[in-house]
């Protein structure tokens, strides 16, 4: 298991009216590759455990999972991010599920008026694959702040919370590696043992008693003749043939020069880690070192928060390389 943190800080802003309190977030990685792959991203509805000193504001939950799903959608790949508050199964690759360890803001004593009141928001994440049972990551991550005049619900710190976890996520996300994503943990089956048949009760038959036998004399009792009797000839047991087990055929891995993939390309950028789309579709974060590409016109398109999106047309030809290089302009 791969874990990444952001170490806790404390942070004092130059406004009089707004300071961060403290601030943590660690992330639990299972399975990158299928973090990767993923291109439909499900977020349940987080349940709210319940707190003495806080009061949550209405709807918490369903406003934190809709900024949550808005701030990763069409990023880095991901082609749709919805929330749902069933627990049917959903079609989804990746689903996130979670609980609010604490949220809401502090609930002070009446007659208490010394002090600023805080917002609070601690959250912990469990994302799974489709089937809901094989672990993807998980997120621990908190934010507590002073509220400012007009944010008395707080939601300050559910929007610090949901922006740093989806940028951390985002991040994290790089070109799908098919063969990497390991297979779904099999279902667990509930078996019912058997029952035992239960004999029936037989009542005993009456057994009348027998005659006594009748006395012969010991002279009129001939010897019994002897009996040759022939030793036992132990059975012989057929040899059991264990049939052999079908010869598997290993899949070879399939590699762009099979798939007619004879051109090569390697695409830079002056932004670091902005998205790479060839022909609609994402093919991982800037620098690229070595892309395959068929033979003829492709479309190659740069994107990153807070720059111009770039895009080229270009045309490769068999056994050729090309560099393409990037230059985002800041909006």
């Amino acid at each position: 298991m791969i874990r990444s943190i952001l170490c806790s800080t404390v942070l004092v802003l130059a406004s009089s009216t707004t300071m961060v309190e403290a601030r943590g977030l660690s992330v639990d990685w299972s399975d990158r590759a299928a973090w990767n792959c993923a291109h439909t991203v499900a977020i349940r509805t987080f349940a709210i455990r319940p707190n003495s000193t806080r009061i949550p504001s209405e709807n918490a939950a369903t406003y934190f999972a809709s900024g949550l799903s808005a701030l990763m959608t069409r990023r880095s790949g991901i082609e749709k991010v919805f929330v749902t508050q069933s627990e049917e199964p959903v079609e989804a690759d990746v689903i996130l599920t979670g609980t609010f360890l604490d949220l809401g803001v502090e609930q002070r004593p009446r007659g208490l008026s010394f002090g600023a009141p805080t917002s609070i928001c601690n959250v912990s994440i469990r994302a799974f694959r489709s089937d809901g049972m094989t672990p993807v990551f998980t997120v621990e991550a908190s934010r507590e702040i002073r509220l400012d005049e007009g944010d008395e619900t707080g939601v300050a710190s559910m929007d610090a919370v949901a922006h740093e976890i989806a940028q951390e996520l985002v991040h994290n996300r790089h070109a799908c590696v098919a063969s990497e994503v390991r297979p779904l943990q099999p279902a667990l089956t509930a078996q019912t043992p058997p029952i035992p048949a239960t004999a029936p009760v037989v009542a005993p038959t009456p057994v009348a008693p027998s005659p006594a036998p009748a006395v012969v004399p010991a002279a009129s009792i001939a010897p019994a003749a002897a009996v040759a009797v022939a030793p036992a000839v132990p059975p012989t047991l057929a040899p059991t043939v264990t049939p052999a087990a079908p010869p598997v055929t290993p899949v070879p891995p399939q590699n762009h020069a099979e798939m007619g993939e004879n051109a090569t390309t390697s695409i830079e950028s002056n932004v670091p880690n902005a998205d790479v789309f060839i022909d609609g579709k994402f093919a991982g974060n800037a620098p690229i070192a070595t892309y395959m590409l068929t033979p003829g016109s492709h479309v190659i398109e740069v994107k990153a928060v807070g720059f111009a999106d770039w895009s080229r047309e270009l045309n490769v030809t068999r056994g050729t390389a090309t560099r393409v290089v990037a230059s985002l302009v800041s909006r």
